[in-house]
């Protein structure tokens, strides 16, 4: 016993000495973070240290720690990193019981409780990908892995100073873990004596300088913030791209990794305002989260590298050049939501619907936020993530009847009709047959299970809100479902401005329609009438039929209107009958799909010439002043230019009213009785 206790003994302190050597002599970085030190302690003295030897502090939160218990593919528990580790530093994990080290760990958890025979996994959620692995995923090995002498066992397993990466993929056959041997140095159980400390001995040489730089610097489909950038290649095996509002002064500093990001400003810097957007061996880049109207300066580096913060060795000379970004550009807008599914899946069974606005925008640089159940974007939002689903989309064209009407795309082209659907797969299968021709809609999945609503059915206002990018958002607000209908397919639209319009589809299947703001007419004299109308918002709108008729039930079409296809904004229409106008009128409008689909307006009456109403506006007094109001009650309705109702009330002759509560701007002014109606036009100044 005192011989094997001096040997072992004499064996720690020689490794310490090595250790200090190697600390005070050698200079390492890492790929990135390591597990340095696994100690599986008797009960619960249970620690795991992690090192930074990157070369530059990390942000924890990108980081978690996974147990995979007794074979398990699924973690049996995760524990997420927070804080900041700096370079050079440990950060130790210990289970809220553990007595062991007397120093103080960075987190205590109780979901730290692990044996021999279950894996570790350092998982970096950015990137979904695993950072280091002790043990093997999916395999049990009995009581623990052993290899070269090791056991997972009932031990303490230092990381060699040698290792300067991670263990990244694990192999599924025969359960191994054949680093152990390799990278490891066991210790006896309990053993804490080197835990709060690590340093790895990497040899980091810089590769040869590349010699010819990149060249043909060109830009394409500038947009409003976004652009397209191409290169030619020089002879480095690697390059950065590198984006700032000002020409670029800095260099890239050699044994350096810039981590990019193609959201301007979000990658790391060469200097000051100067981002990397782009590191990688290709030759083009999309950058996004730009400003409208600003110049925008580029510099695209060679270098030689394949260990990030070790060898790379960048050539200082770069191409350089410059584009300026649009400045006519309109956001995205929220149209519609189903607010209510057509089935008790109300999590995964309803869905929200936008239009694009008049640049191209990214599946990634959605995030979109519920009433209920958080966000979903590609970026920072764990498992709450936005995708494909081919097999849905073609259920949905298949059962419309019109392959190609849902169609998936990463790249999202401008003004392009989306829709997200809250689950992935939903349950319910929705019928978009009367929107063949209207096509194409872009098809987003959240990826959801959870039957819980999105949108909620009860209660007060809800929002839901989208940023499209950096520089474009919207958020719409609307009552919970109870207000409109309260039962299955209950959707609510928006008009341009925000407004919402509550309505009920029993078949789910609701992207926007033609929305009619108003359809009214005007007597001008003895055989010329005038009806005008106005559409907040279209889809698919092929034209208007006008039809008449002399008693309200036979209908006979008198002309056509054409439509504006598909509109976000309001458009206006007019159509003169040249016929009688001393007996009463009656028109409808007929608005035609492009598919053939139809649906009528109301029907309005014109009494006739001797019954016109009408009204003359005061701007210096702000007031309205009717003429041609007999005994009969009137109904006056104004509109501003989105659609939106700004003052509804019932007049009386003699009548006037007072408008000084209404912005400057533009006006319509909608009037009718049992006999007649009018519209027209106002500006406050």
């Amino acid at each position: 016993m005192i011989v094997k206790t001096f040997n072992l003994h004499t064996i720690r302190v020689f490794i310490i000495f090595i250790l200090l050597f190697a600390i005070s002599y050698t200079y390492g970085q890492t790929t990135d973070l390591i597990i340095s030190e696994y100690i599986e302690g008797s009960s619960n003295n249970k620690y795991i240290e992690i090192y930074n030897g990157t070369g530059a502090s990390v942000n924890l939160t990108d980081y978690e720690i996974r147990i995979y218990a007794n074979g398990s593919t699924t973690p049996t528990s995760t524990i997420s990193l927070s804080g900041t580790l700096t370079n050079g530093n440990v950060y130790v994990i210990a289970n809220s019981s553990a007595t062991a080290w007397s120093g103080i760990p960075d987190l205590s958890t109780g979901s730290l409780n692990f044996n021999g025979d279950d894996a570790v996994e350092l998982f970096k959620i950015s990137t979904s990908s695993t950072i280091d692995l002790f043990g093997n995923i999916g395999c049990d090995p009995g009581s623990s892995w052993t290899g070269g002498g090791n056991s997972t066992q009932n031990k303490t397993l230092i990381r060699n100073s040698s290792v300067c990466s991670g263990i990244t993929a694990d192999s599924p056959i025969n359960c191994p873990f054949p680093t152990l041997g390799t990278e490891w140095t066991q210790f006896p159980q309990d053993d804490v004596s080197n835990l709060g400390s690590h340093t790895a001995n990497c040899a980091c040489t810089p590769l040869t300088e590349p010699t010819t730089a990149p060249s043909s610097l060109t830009f394409t489909n500038i947009q409003c913030y976004q652009a397209d950038i191409s290169w030619t290649n020089g002879d480095g095996n690697n390059r950065i791209v590198v984006v700032s509002v000002n020409p670029i002064s800095g260099t890239p500093a050699d044994q350096t990794n810039y981590p990019a990001d193609n959201n301007f400003g979000s990658g790391s810097a060469i200097a000051a305002g100067e981002y990397v957007v782009y590191n990688g061996n290709g030759n083009s880049t999309i950058v996004l989260g730009l400003n409208s109207n600003t110049t925008y300066y580029v510099a695209v580096f060679e270098y030689n590298g394949s260990s990030p913060n070790c060898d790379e060795n960048y050539l200082a000379t770069a191409v350089t050049g410059s584009f300026t970004t649009d400045n006519n550009c309109t956001c995205p807008e929220i149209k519609s939501i189903l607010v209510n599914a057509c089935s008790s899946a109300e999590g995964t069974d309803e869905y929200i619907i936008y239009q694009n606005g008049n640049f191209d925008t990214y599946v990634d640089s959605l995030s979109i936020t519920f009433p209920s159940a958080g966000t979903f974007c590609n970026n920072g939002c764990g498992t709450n993530t936005l995708l494909n689903n081919p097999t849905y989309i073609n259920q949905l064209n298949t059962t419309a009847g019109c392959p190609g009407l849902f169609v998936f795309s990463d790249t999202i082209p401008a003004n392009a009709q989306v829709i997200v659907f809250t689950g992935n797969p939903p349950s319910y299968t929705m019928d978009f047959s009367s929107q063949c021709g209207a096509g194409p809609f872009y098809a987003i999945f959240c990826n959801n299970t959870n039957t819980g609503g999105r949108f909620a059915n009860s209660g007060g206002n809800r929002t839901t809100a989208i940023d499209f990018s950096s520089t474009c958002s919207d958020a719409v607000t609307y009552y919970a479902s109870s207000a409109n209908t309260g039962t299955d397919g209950d959707y609510v639209d928006f008009d341009a401005a925000g407004n919402p319009y509550y309505k009920n589809n029993a078949n789910c299947a609701v992207p926007l329609p033609v929305e009619l703001i108003y359809f009214t007419g005007q007597v001008i004299n003895e055989d010329l009438t005038l009806l005008t109308w106005a559409t907040a918002s279209e889809i698919n709108n092929d034209y208007f039929a006008v039809e008449h008729s002399n008693n309200g039930l036979d209908f006979n079409i008198i002309g056509h209107v054409p439509g504006n296809g598909n509109s976000n904004y309001v458009q206006e229409y007019e159509f003169y009958y040249d016929g009688n106008t001393e007996n009463p009128n009656y028109f409808r409008l007929k608005q035609v799909d492009f598919n053939g689909n139809f649906e009528y307006s109301e029907i309005i009456v014109i009494e006739g010439i001797n019954n016109n109403l009408g009204f003359y506006f005061d701007n210096n007094t702000k007031t309205l002043f009717f003429t041609g109001i007999n005994d009969d009650l009137q109904n006056i309705s104004i509109y501003d230019v989105s659609g939106k109702v700004v003052y509804t009330s019932n007049i009386n002759s003699g009548n006037k009213i007072i408008l000084s509560h209404l912005q400057s701007g533009i006006y319509i002014i909608n009037m009718n009785n049992s006999f007649n109606s009018y519209r027209q036009k106002i500006v406050i100044e």
